[in-house]
């Protein structure tokens, strides 16, 4: 039976590249697929053996941009426009999402409103760094929004949210630090590090 390592916590080049998309299927809308590499709706031949994916717990009704996490018990909803949505690929981001880059929107603070499990979301915040924070959720792990009220924005990662965002990927910054078995296929601005303000 396979082993799956998240590629993004590797360091270095491993040799390995993509093979293939897995649940092309279920993407979300600002994803494109444009590599050339074979795309699948569900399990490619020869891994239908594995169990089927289980359904997330029902979402909020309708209104706002809603989000929540793997397991469901933290949702959220986005009342107000987003300010920009880019993808990071700085080595923080690699480890903490556990691949080539995080894909976040960014939004004001107070556009952001728990709907459920606001008391379940734990911060790990690295003691060398500044402003770099992790959020996610206590049950299954997964990636939630920060909120910053004091910076007045909230960071929100993209794969988190349930509905279509109101902004896509505009740029990628930190590519100085990109992953080798990572290719950039479309044509978005590359920032070595930083955006420029």
């Amino acid at each position: 039976m396979p082993i799956f390592v998240p590629a993004g916590l590797l360091e270095g080049d491993f040799g390995q590249r993509p093979e293939m998309h897995l649940f092309a299927g279920d993407r979300a809308s600002w994803v494109r697929i444009d590599d050339g590499l074979p795309a699948f709706e569900g399990f490619p031949p020869g891994m239908e053996d594995f169990e089927p994916l289980e359904t997330r717990p029902p979402l909020d009704p309708p209104g706002g941009i809603r989000g929540s996490c793997l397991c469901g018990k933290i949702r959220f909803v986005l009342d107000g426009p987003s300010r920009l949505a880019r993808h990071c690929h700085c080595l923080r981001c690699q480890r903490a999402r556990g691949a080539a880059c995080a894909s976040n929107l960014i939004t004001d603070a107070g556009h952001l409103r728990w709907t459920a499990g606001g008391d379940l979301v734990h911060r790990y915040r690295l003691p060398e760094a500044r402003l770099f924070r992790q959020d996610f959720c206590g049950s299954c792990g997964s990636a939630v929004p920060v909120v910053e009220p004091e910076r007045g924005f909230a960071i929100v990662p993209l794969g988190a949210l349930d509905d279509p965002p109101d902004v896509v990927p505009s740029e990628r910054i930190h590519v100085g630090s990109r992953v080798p078995w990572h290719p950039i296929g479309d044509d978005l601005p590359c920032h070595a590090e930083r955006a420029p303000r």
